[in-house]
């Protein structure tokens, strides 16, 4: 087997469930590494999985650390993109108002989900 043949076997092995299983207990560094190594392959996709399953574990302070809320919106955004019938919303005026993420699969059929703040919209120090 080439160099090419074993990369592209290595990239195909490494952006399947795979990512679901070992992303969340791989350091920083090393998920940054195989993001890297992914995306020079052309695994653009994969490589943004990576960082996005690893991040998910991540405490403050971490390279890829998101607040739940920021997590809870992109994994909503993760449903609804593998799902065509299905479109997030940020809130859907007549029904919902801000603070409301919505999924949304056609006519009335909807999941909203609110936003719950500690403080007021204005606080920069809210969460």
């Amino acid at each position: 087997m080439n160099t090419t043949d074993a990369l592209e076997a290595f990239a195909l092995t490494w952006t399947g469930d795979l990512t679901y299983d070992v992303a969340p207990s791989l350091s920083c560094h090393e998920v940054d590494t195989l993001a890297t190594l992914l995306r020079a392959l052309g695994y653009t996709a994969a490589a943004d999985a990576w960082i996005t399953k690893h991040s998910r574990n991540d405490d403050e302070g971490d390279a890829h650390y998101v607040t739940p809320a920021a997590a809870l919106r992109e994994q909503l955004a993760d449903a609804s993109d593998r799902t065509p019938w299905v479109e997030l919303r940020e809130e859907e005026p007549d029904a919902f108002a801000a603070g409301h993420m919505v999924l949304h699969a056609g006519g009335r059929n909807r999941f909203a989900i609110t936003e719950q703040c500690d403080r007021p919209s204005d606080d920069p120090d809210r969460t």
